[in-house]
């Protein structure tokens, strides 16, 4: 019975986050390039970037699967290295990533149409790239372990939005509890956060996800290629096996994972995020009237569709998938979780707590490692 109270106010107070902290004020979204277009307009942008992404991915034969490219192999350099504890220890690893945008600026991308109706009007896409791009593709991890670096089995783990300082992530993350259960944890930084943005920008929202859907997809995307050299890297020196989860943000990159990498042992979001254009409806941030709201959406989650786990086939089973759920979750909720449970056919585990505050969290987390461990 305490538990059931203990929800509602748990709830209440992360939907007040949510509404007040995380919803975009309408004068910010005015000054956006992409948010500020009048519905006629932002329904001609939104048409044209769906319809040439499905153009150009017919016209190059890259399967929606494969739109995901793989790596090669970049140095991976270790930065860093200490001893926290008698037992455990600390790596830092950075490489260079030569991500390239799917995205071009060319007639055939649409450009002249869409500089025409203000979203790119003041930069193009490739030079609104090019400005992120040096802090942006030093890719950055911390490895957490015990004896030496891949003697273990390793656990990458991705942050929520505005996260990837690896001193918060400790904190967020039963670490000590994972380590007890005989595996290494590594912190991944996502595109666009944290030490992956330039120093004076970084008090800022991140860039990604977007209120441009380009940046967004391209962000999924480059997730992918960094995680194919990261998991490369970890099973080249010898890794018994690497699994994958996420929080929030991170918890829907990982779903995405699950539609096109089938190497990880399991794959396990926390408290995810399942579906971007649900969570931008959410936040009042298509404008105009209700059918021209309709019409946003739907376009929107055209062009999310290549990114959406929602829109993809799973390549995990049951015995090799989870997710863990807040059931007093106000900011993602916990339906999207639900959402993710029955696209993907696997076990939903929930705790009590919600989104920032997580009693139970430790105790479910440990139970669903030691389920998918042993799969």
């Amino acid at each position: 019975m305490i538990i059931q109270i203990s929800k509602k106010p748990i709830h209440w107070l992360e939907s007040g986050v949510f509404r007040y902290l995380l919803t975009p004020p309408p004068a910010w979204r005015q000054r956006s390039n992409a948010e500020g277009l009048k519905p006629a307009e932002r329904f001609i942008v939104l048409n044209e970037i769906a319809k040439i992404y499905k153009e150009q991915l017919k016209a190059s034969s890259i399967p929606l699967n494969k739109f995901f490219v793989i790596p090669g192999s970049p140095p991976l350099v270790q930065t860093r290295q200490r001893s926290s504890s008698r037992y455990e220890h600390i790596t830092d690893l950075e490489w260079e990533s030569d991500y390239e945008p799917f995205w071009q600026d060319s007639p055939d991308f649409g450009s002249v149409l869409l500089q025409a109706h203000g979203i790119d009007r003041q930069q193009s896409f490739s030079e609104k790239w090019a400005d992120a791009k040096t802090w942006n593709h030093r890719c950055r991890v911390r490895v957490i372990h015990q004896g030496q670096l891949g003697e273990r089995p390793i656990l990458i783990c991705l942050h929520g939005y505005g996260g990837g300082y690896f001193s918060v992530e400790q904190k967020l993350w039963p670490v000590k509890a994972t380590l007890r259960l005989g595996i290494d944890i590594v912190f991944f930084v996502l595109p666009q956060h944290a030490y992956r943005r330039e120093p004076k920008y970084r008090a800022l929202p991140p860039r990604f996800p977007s209120r441009d859907p380009r940046f967004t997809v391209e962000g999924f995307r480059q997730i992918s290629y960094d995680l194919h050299t990261l998991r490369g890297y970890l099973q080249q020196i010898g890794t018994p096996w690497v699994a994958l989860s996420g929080m929030s943000l991170g918890g829907y990159s990982a779903s995405l994972m699950a539609t096109i990498d089938p190497s990880y042992k399991f794959i396990l979001p926390v408290i995810p995020l399942g579906s971007m254009t649900a969570t931008i409806d959410r936040q009042s941030r298509f404008t105009g009237t209700d059918e021209q709201k309709a019409e946003q959406i739907q376009l929107l989650q055209d062009i999310y569709s290549l990114v959406d786990p929602l829109s993809r086939q799973p390549l995990y089973n049951a015995d090799r998938m989870a997710i863990i759920a807040g059931q007093g979750d106000g900011i993602t909720g916990i339906g999207q979780a639900e959402l993710l449970a029955q696209h993907f056919s696997c076990p939903i585990h929930t705790f009590p707590g919600g989104h920032l505050i997580r009693p139970g969290f430790q105790r479910c987390w440990i139970d669903t490692l030691q389920n998918l461990k042993a799969c």
